[in-house]
């Protein structure tokens, strides 16, 4: 969902109130609004937006200061709303109908938010990648590689964060994320190297976020540990922080027997499916593990939406449909694959090319 990384001053992000002060004034018959909107204060708009987005399923700014900049997923989950769409729809699916209309460009589910060395990404069906840079945007099916001496790091739209040293190879498997519900059901596979990953909880009970390599699974709600996948698929796992439930793969394809492996604690299964016992990690792994998996030289945190930005997306939110955008399939592949890439709405007033 993103345009070239973004380089502005921080003067020139918007916060949550200014930018719900923007989408009144850009469309002052919008039903979240109250009628008085026009005599009210930013402030006093803001905690009226709040409840109304409230009511109708929108949690996406509750308890949230209204003189705090606003994020890129704010500014989806705001915009989707005020388009009369309804809540009960995954964060994937609000990005399409806003890049079918034309207000973003990619219906992605995270961002490149470190590069270190080089990284390519392979979507869907691609037999050579592209080049990674700082907020180049994730999609389901994405395969990543780093090469020799490289590191990056993906943040997903939940905030988890994935972390891939030298040599490592992932593939984006599955993801549905629903923020209304705190719904999350994620896989990634691991085929190579060493990966970090620090999972924010999710509160719905059948959420889920599971890590596949060659010879085991690591099935968590919420925590922070690191796999090691070698040549032969041999997988070692180290609990950072929180609890990890571990099962191997037998040569079958079977799982084996669970395990729960806690902070501090390591898990070892070779290429055949044998796992060792649970035990305390020595601290020659933890230190390997954190040194593979440390963070790329060049980061980039989520810059916020800048006052044009919003703006341009208010404007097309006025002219926007109530109707839903109609159903087609799509894998959030990018926009390099026609065969996953809808047209935008033909809506009179809406930009040709996405703001974000």
């Amino acid at each position: 969902m993103v345009f070239a990384h973004p380089v502005f001053a921080k003067e020139d992000r918007i916060t949550r109130g200014e930018f719900v002060q923007m989408m009144a004034k850009h469309n002052p018959e919008n039903v979240l609004l109250p009628k008085n909107h026009g005599d009210l204060s930013t402030s006093e708009l803001y905690m009226q937006i709040v409840e109304a987005l409230k009511i109708r399923g929108f949690n996406v700014l509750e308890g949230k200061a209204d003189t705090d900049p606003l994020n890129t997923q704010e500014f989806v989950r705001i915009t989707y709303a005020f388009t009369g769409q309804p809540a009960g729809t995954s964060l994937f699916e609000q990005k399409l109908y806003l890049k079918r209309a034309g207000i973003i460009k990619s219906a992605d589910i995270g961002l490149a938010t470190g590069v270190e060395g080089k990284v390519l990404q392979f979507h869907k069906g691609d037999i050579s990648g592209n080049r990674v840079e700082l907020a180049s945007p994730l999609f389901a099916d994405d395969r990543i590689t780093n090469g020799e001496n490289a590191k990056s790091s993906f943040t997903f739209d939940d905030g988890s964060v994935l972390t891939l040293g030298e040599d490592a190879v992932v593939n984006i498997s599955k993801h549905i994320y629903d923020p209304e519900k705190d719904f999350r059901q994620m896989v990634i596979n691991v085929s190579m190297g060493a990966v970090k990953f620090v999972v924010t909880k999710a509160r719905e009970k059948n959420s889920m976020f599971k890590v596949v390599t060659p010879t085991v699974t690591a099935s968590v709600r919420g925590t922070e540990f690191v796999v090691m996948v070698g040549p032969k698929g041999e997988t070692t796992v180290v609990g950072i922080e929180g609890s990890i439930e571990t099962a191997p793969i037998l040569p079958d394809g079977s799982e084996g027997q669970r395990n729960l492996l806690s902070a501090g604690e390591t898990q070892e299964v070779s290429p055949n499916g044998v796992a060792s016992e649970v035990k305390k990690a020595p601290l020659h792994v933890i230190s390997t593990a954190k040194e593979k998996t440390a963070d790329p030289k060049n980061t980039a945190p989520d810059e916020g939406i800048t006052r044009a930005q919003a703006k341009d997306a208010a404007r097309a939110t006025q002219s926007l449909s109530r109707k839903p955008a109609p159903k087609e399939k799509d894998n959030g592949a990018p926009p390099s694959d026609p065969t996953n890439t809808p047209e935008p709405l033909k809506t009179p007033g809406t930009a040709s090319k996405g703001v974000i």
